[in-house]
């Protein structure tokens, strides 16, 4: 039972973890272009670096395998968010990728198979119900889950509950922060067609995104 309960909290952080690297979008300006398209899955593990234990989450190395989608033709490995948050928490994420375009279904298809990682990341909640995947969580919310339901307001509920049953299988999320969201732009495009600037107004963004179209801004 204690290493069930390490495992859970485990997986609670690490999910936390994920979910704040996953919640956030780059606008960094790629140094290569590139027309190939994501392979059916990328599984990728990142070896640690030496740290003390000191600086760690955890005293031994924690390891999990997490099963996500990725959303561009460009290679997972080595990405240095990834690489140094599991240095940071002592973690080894064995990371099991599928393009975005086909995600839902390779889902359904791991769960079938039984041969499922310890996290997986998104999926059709509908579809997981379908295939009891996952459980509700009203009950589990009343006898543990206080601190949480003490943040929600009544408004909140109807739009937790699902369709399918009218059970909560999720929980939303909860910032004590104002979010901050921005319109991305690439500026290659940008200058392959002769912008000079960022778009400022409706009539600019509409200039732009019709260069976009005819001078194959991509290349």
């Amino acid at each position: 039972m204690k290493k069930l309960t390490k495992k859970i909290i485990g997986l609670t952080v690490a999910s936390m973890m994920l979910t704040t690297v996953f919640t956030g979008c780059s606008g960094k300006k790629p140094t290569t272009e590139t027309n190939n398209t994501p392979k059916e899955n990328t599984t990728s593990k990142v070896e640690k670096t030496d740290t003390t234990e000191s600086d760690t989450l955890f005293k031994e190395t924690f390891k999990f395998s997490y099963m996500g989608n990725i959303w561009d033709p460009h290679p997972q490995d080595g990405n240095p968010v990834f690489d140094e948050l599991m240095k940071r928490t002592n973690t080894e994420i064995d990371f099991q990728w599928h393009p975005a375009s086909n995600y839902e279904e390779r889902v359904a298809v791991t769960l079938a198979s039984r041969d499922i990682p310890d996290m997986i990341y998104g999926g059709s909640i509908p579809t997981l119900i379908a295939q009891g995947a996952i459980i509700p969580l009203d009950d589990l919310l009343e006898e543990h889950g206080q601190n949480i339901l003490s943040h929600l307001k009544e408004g909140d509920y109807p739009h937790m509950r699902q369709a399918v049953d009218g059970q909560i299988y999720h929980l939303p999320a909860i910032l004590d922060f104002q979010p901050a969201y921005a319109m991305q732009i690439r500026e290659d495009w940008l200058d392959n067609v002769g912008i000079d600037k960022v778009p400022e107004t409706w009539d600019e963004w509409k200039a732009a995104w019709k260069a976009f179209k005819e001078q194959d801004a991509n290349g």
